[in-house]
Formats: C-alpha cells, sequence, structure tokens
C-alpha cells in the first residue's frame, strides 16, 4: 500500500475534560506512528445533544492544559467552537485531522447523528475544510448511568474497559488514514460496541434513517424535561437505495460500524426534480 504522510490532528469531543474515553484515546494517538502531532481543544464541561451549535453571543475563552504529555485547551464553548479555535485561531499550521469522541454513548442512526456534539464537532471540521472522523461507543447502562451521574470515582473501575475502547478507536483510525478513506468521503462516523477487542469485525455501513420517539416528559402542566425514550428505525423505500449493512444494524450484530458520509449537495432523483419543477411552473 503507497505511504501515507502523517496528518497533524486535533482531538475534541462534546463530553468534556473530565471523559475518561477522551483521555485513553488521547494517550492512543498522541503516542501513534501515523500521526505527525496532537493537540487538542475540549469543553470545560459537556455538551451531548448540542449537535453543531456555536456561541456567537457571548464571549469565549480557554485555558492552556496539559495531559498525558500534550498541550492543548480546555474551551468555555460547544464542541463546534473548539474545532473552529482549533483549527483557525491555536494552533500555528491548521490541523489535518480531526479526530472527535470518543464519545460515551452510541451515534447510529439519522436523528442521533443530527443531534450529536460528537458528530457536531466533525462536521464543523468539514465545513471548514478539514477532514474529520466522529468516533462513539455504546456503552451499558450502569456506565452511562454512572457518567450522567458524574460519578468519577466509579468510572475509575472500567479503566481498562476505557484503555481497550481507545487502542482499538486508534488503531481503526491510523488504518483509515492509510486507505486514504476521506477521498471519498466528507465525513467518517464509527461505532463500536462496547466489548470492542483486536477480534471484533469492522463492517462498512450506511447511515440508518431514524426517527426520535417523544423526546420530553411532562412534569406538570407547564414543565418537561428532556427524557429520550428511544428511536424508530425507518424501514428503507427505494429512494435509499441502500447497499450496505445499516449502522444500527451493525452494532446490533456486535460488529463495529464504519460509516463513511458524503454530502450530496443535489437529488440524484431526476423524476423527483422534474416533478418539483413542473409544480412550480404551473
Amino acid at each position: 500500500m503507497t505511504h501515507v504522510a502523517p496528518p497533524s490532528v486535533l482531538l475534541t469531543n462534546d463530553d468534556g475534560i473530565d471523559s475518561p474515553l477522551f483521555h485513553a484515546l488521547l494517550e492512543r494517538v498522541s503516542a501513534a506512528p501515523w500521526q505527525l502531532s496532537t493537540t487538542f481543544v475540549v469543553p470545560a464541561e459537556e455538551h451531548s445533544w448540542i449537535a453543531q451549535a456555536a456561541t456567537p453571543k457571548r464571549p469565549v475563552y480557554v485555558t492552556p492544559f496539559v495531559r498525558s504529555g500534550t498541550s492543548g485547551w480546555i474551551c468555555s464553548g460547544t464542541p463546534a467552537d473548539c474545532v473552529s479555535l482549533g483549527i483557525d485561531n491555536l494552533t500555528e499550521t491548521r490541523p489535518e485531522l480531526v479526530i472527535s469522541g470518543i464519545n460515551i454513548g452510541v451515534n447510529t442512526g439519522l436523528a442521533y447523528y443530527l443531534s450529536s456534539g460528537t458528530v457536531g464537532a466533525a462536521r464543523q471540521a468539514v465545513i471548514t475544510g478539514v477532514k474529520a472522523t466522529a468516533l462513539s461507543v455504546h456503552v451499558p447502562p450502569e456506565v452511562f448511568g454512572a457518567w450522567a451521574r458524574h460519578d468519577l470515582e466509579l468510572l475509575a473501575n472500567y479503566s481498562n474497559d476505557w484503555q481497550r475502547l481507545g487502542t482499538i478507536a486508534a488503531g481503526i483510525t491510523g488504518k483509515l488514514i492509510q486507505a486514504k478513506a476521506w477521498q471519498g468521503a466528507d465525513l467518517l462516523s464509527v461505532n463500536l460496541p462496547w466489548d470492542a477487542d483486536e477480534s471484533t469485525q469492522v463492517a462498512v455501513t450506511e447511515l440508518q434513517r431514524t426517527h426520535y420517539r417523544p423526546l420530553f416528559t411532562q412534569r406538570s402542566s407547564r414543565t418537561f424535561i428532556h427524557r429520550p425514550i428511544g428511536l424508530q428505525e425507518v424501514d428503507a423505500d427505494a429512494r435509499d437505495e441502500q447497499r450496505l449493512l445499516g449502522d444500527c444494524e451493525a452494532l446490533r450484530q456486535g460488529l463495529i460500524s464504519v460509516t463513511p458520509i458524503r454530502y450530496e449537495l443535489r437529488p440524484r432523483d431526476n423524476k423527483y426534480l422534474e416533478r418539483v419543477v413542473r409544480a412550480l411552473a404551473d
């Protein structure tokens, strides 16, 4: 295989600086032979479900921070802010690859893809002209609950799992770099099962269409709390021309899902276009 020049890397996430998965990934990426240099800009606190939101109305502050021998910044803004600052303001030369994650929670399916701050950070890199990947992992309910409570003492009991997942995610990223995977995609969304290891099979997948079930639960006549009750997978129809395994299905099968995303700026269905044009002309 042709040699690929190692990229300079910017890491970020939406779970914030306390995420054990972020630190595990940082340690692996900064030591990987496939990277030229690594830095990071991460939110000071969790910004899940924020998608690609930016901070246009108030100042954003950064604080230098060193972790595992790697220098970076903690940022008061959103994941997308972190990427913008890391690409255009805080580094002497533009990073060549943005890695966002590893998210504590899965981001398979269109609904999570569009809502995730982790994926939103990767999309921000794309519209800033830098290739990107978003990394996420499905976690057991007890682990997700510990993270939701910010129980760092309990989460420390899973240190072997964090290190294992960081190793797998960094290894997949290195393979994607060597394969020049971004030549045919704007970004790559990678989702890992909780028990992924070196023997876990990898599937190149398609983003499945999903819809949210109700996102809010009513507490009183005027009070609602954000408490999602799950997703509904939408059956593919002829318009989708699905050719690959869906990313949700791949994860259910215990596979690592790698989903190349490429934005097409016009519909491919000529009959659809003709119908709309005729309707607007009448």
